[in-house]
């Protein structure tokens, strides 16, 4: 038997909604961390704060193009 949250979920539901895949990397990262670094891991974050200005236009003209042929 687990506890249940006020929210109705127990121990183990309310962990896994505390974490959501980075956009970029794909991996496991909590929600905070995410609203924090623009929908980026860390490493995904100091990645880009790395980036110069024409390699961060062309990455997200991939990601445009990308939504495109999914859409």
């Amino acid at each position: 038997m687990s506890y249940k949250s006020k929210s109705g979920l127990d121990d183990v539901e309310q962990q896994c909604t505390n974490y959501l895949p980075c956009r970029y990397c794909g991996k496991s990262t909590l929600v905070a961390t995410l609203s924090q670094y623009g929908a980026r891991c860390f490493s995904c974050f100091e990645k880009y704060c790395s980036m110069t200005p024409a390699e961060i236009k062309a990455e997200y003209e991939r990601g445009i193009a990308a939504s495109r042929v999914r859409a």
